[in-house]
């Protein structure tokens, strides 16, 4: 009986080992090279299969949509140059300064899913984001838009409640990044993936999300992401042949 009750806790323990995780920091910031700049809205084929609009950016994907697109492939969005924003920003548009990177806008009322590649979990702590308007930045009032982050389970189930992210509104002749946190029990949730979408609003503090008003930029998601800790494994090893020498001996008895 004491042999038994031996092999039950050596086999707890090592489960109890193999459980542990060691939280990961991250920063998704768009800086890996694309076939192309242009962010596209994903869709489905006549087999139903996804198509258009995925993008892998280091150990994370990202899945594009519009409100204002109608085909899958109408642009949504693009990979811009921070450092070269008359080139990349595009004509009759402000794009946010005050990030020197790669950082993707989301325009047409675009807005994208965000995951890992492996499939594992993660939080969303903080990112760094900014409105996208037009060159008549006197029509904007101090609270342009929102951004609201959604956190969804594996089978595609929302958890939490939402967060949202204010957008400032112009400031010293441009709209400007600035670096925001998530709601604490937000930032305390595990995702499988999270949607990031935009909201315009106007000076009565109305938003809304169509009319190819809600644009944004964002930005360095701050991410942790729960993996194996190395040492659990070799732990968990040494729990398993615990048992094995355990179980030799009664033999031998």
């Amino acid at each position: 009986m004491k042999t038994m009750s031996m092999m039950i806790k050596a086999t707890a323990a090592a489960a109890m080992l193999a459980g542990l995780s060691l939280a990961q920091a991250e920063v998704v910031d768009f800086e890996q090279l694309q076939d192309s700049p242009f962010i596209t809205m994903s869709g489905f084929d006549a087999q139903n299969n996804l198509i258009g609009g995925q993008n892998t950016f280091g150990a994370y994907w990202t899945e594009a949509y519009g409100v204002g697109a109608t085909q899958p492939g109408d642009m949504v969005g693009a990979v811009i140059n921070g450092s070269q924003l008359a080139d990349t920003c595009g004509a009759g548009l402000s794009c946010p300064k005050g990030n020197n990177s790669q950082f993707i806008a989301m325009l047409d009322d675009g807005y994208f899913y965000l995951g890992r590649n492996d499939n594992t979990s993660f939080k969303v702590q903080s990112l760094s984001a900014g409105f996208i308007g037009t060159a008549d930045l006197a029509s904007y009032p101090a609270l342009s838009g929102l951004l609201v982050l959604t956190g969804y389970n594996a089978d595609g189930v929302a958890i939490a409640n939402s967060s949202q992210l204010a957008l400032a509104g112009p400031s010293g002749g441009s709209f400007n990044f600035a670096t925001l946190n998530l709601n604490a029990a937000f930032a305390n949730t595990e995702f499988s993936f999270v949607k990031i979408r935009g909201y315009a609003c106007n000076a009565a503090g109305s938003c809304t999300s169509g009319g190819n008003l809600a644009n944004y930029a964002i930005d360095n998601i701050n991410v942790t992401a729960a993996v194996p800790e190395p040492s659990s494994w070799a732990l968990m090893g040494l729990g398993l042949v615990a048992v094995g020498a355990i179980a030799r001996r009664r033999q031998a008895a």
